[in-house]
């Protein structure tokens, strides 16, 4: 019997692009959101993550959710400075997507706090500005 060999199968992921450019004022308020949350959440540079905005349909309601769950996550952390900041963002983007968290990431207290308080971003999506 002789052996198959099998190939190696890679699946490539295709996101549509919406926009071929971002404002200047959509620049400053993504830099802003980037320094409060965005590189804890994404461990990108500062420009992989204001690239990913133009993959998104309206970029000015992105914006928009992101500075809301980034006010909450810098509530977050000036009442629990001890938790890891990076395990917090992620918390608070999953949490925001209707994901959840798993109990033990962070201290009961803190997760708690993100679940009160961190806004849905299905209510970003289905709201008017």
């Amino acid at each position: 019997m002789s052996k198959k060999r099998t190939k190696s199968v890679f699946i490539k992921i295709v996101r549509h692009r919406h926009h071929d450019e971002i404002t200047d004022q959509q620049t400053e308020q993504i830099r802003v959101i980037y320094s409060k949350i965005g590189n804890a959440y994404s461990g990108e540079t500062f420009e992989q993550f204001e690239r990913d905005f133009l993959f998104d349909s309206d970029i000015d309601m992105e914006i928009r959710w992101w500075k809301a769950i980034a006010k909450v996550f810098q509530r977050c952390l000036n009442l629990f400075p001890e938790i890891d900041q990076t395990v917090a963002a992620k918390s608070t983007v999953l949490i925001s997507i209707e994901l959840g968290i798993q109990e033990d990431d962070l201290p009961h207290l803190a997760s708690s706090f993100l679940r009160r308080n961190v806004p849905s971003r299905s209510s970003f999506l289905y709201s008017p500005a």
